[in-house]
């Protein structure tokens, strides 16, 4: 077939343009759909990847209380542990905890009272009182240490005897020190 082209020439040049994009635009528009199609599938992938680490956050979320428990038990057990060690370390050592208690208690003046004893990793320690009663307090307080340093069986199993703290109040008209000691090897 034989074509001719009667038209100017500058309508020549935009009839081979128009003629260029209709060959053009199937491929271009086909281009465009595979483009969107892309980010289409990847926007999905996205939305799907992203609500799986939200399902993911929200049971751990829902699982954080019991790990956290889990975690204080192991601290409790860690300490438990101590202090079985240490009591079963009094056990095997090869003497009375009760007579070493009962020789302490015989050297008790009148004036002291004890509020807490605690044994931990090898170290006595005895926290109490003493009321300003026929003596100075801190008078009673060295006198009750100096008793207790001279009984043979509690330096051998507590050599070292010392005051950890000391806290003089008033109540009223009587003085009250309290007081920590640290019996310790």
């Amino acid at each position: 077939m034989i074509e001719i082209n009667l038209l100017p020439p500058q309508y020549q040049k935009k009839i081979k343009t128009i003629n260029c994009l209709n060959k053009l635009m199937p491929y271009l528009f086909l281009g465009l759909l595979v483009i969107l199609g892309f980010n289409l599938v990847l926007s999905l992938f996205i939305f799907q990847r992203k609500t799986t680490l939200n399902r993911i956050k929200s049971a751990w979320h829902k699982k954080m209380p019991f790990f956290q428990e889990i975690n204080s038990l192991k601290e409790n057990f860690s300490k438990l542990s101590q202090e079985y060690n240490s009591l079963r370390s009094i056990a095997n050592s090869g003497y009375s905890f009760s007579e070493l208690m009962y020789l302490i208690y015989t050297n008790l003046p009148i004036n002291i009272w004890f509020k807490e004893i605690t044994f931990k990793e090898g170290v006595l320690t005895i926290k109490g009182t003493v009321l300003d009663y026929q003596k100075d307090v801190s008078l009673s307080l060295k006198e009750f240490i100096d008793n207790l340093k001279k009984v043979a069986k509690i330096t051998k199993v507590f050599p070292k005897i010392k005051i950890v703290s000391q806290e003089m109040r008033r109540i009223k008209d009587r003085r009250i020190l309290y007081f920590e000691l640290s019996f310790s090897k």
